[in-house]
């Protein structure tokens, strides 16, 4: 695939993702313990994670959450065994154990796809240079 570049982007980067949840304390509780995740910043409705240059907002809204199966975010991991023991371990529904699902001569790509607790599935990422 060729890179195709803009003269004048409008979009540099991404900078936050939101997710929306029904209990941010459980929401709390998984992403920082299960996955591991580092704590911005905290408000009564809203936490801040960091995922490296961007951040990951949790917050909650007063309809009911009703995640979507169109959006992903994949996760990137040093060892997705490694990542998939410790979200059984914390009891978390894995939608799909880690597969390979790419592979050339540089490189392998292995995902494993499971749920939040509000129900958002997400993926870990793993890329293995040969």
């Amino acid at each position: 695939m060729s890179r195709q570049e803009n003269t004048d982007p409008i979009v540099t980067q991404v900078g936050q993702i939101g997710l929306n949840v029904d209990d941010l304390p459980i929401a709390r509780k998984f992403y920082r313990e299960t996955l591991g995740l580092t704590i911005l910043m905290e408000t009564p409705t809203m936490i801040f994670f960091d995922l490296g240059d961007i951040r990951l907002m949790i917050g909650t809204q007063q309809e009911a959450v009703q995640p979507s199966a169109a959006t992903l975010i994949y996760l990137k991991t040093s060892s997705i065994e490694e990542g998939l023991t410790r979200l059984q371990q914390a009891s978390t529904e894995i939608v799909q154990t880690p597969l390979k699902a790419h592979e050339d001569e540089n490189h392998e790509l292995w995902l494993c796809f499971f749920k939040d607790p509000a129900g958002h599935t997400l993926a870990l990422m793993e890329e293995r240079l040969k």
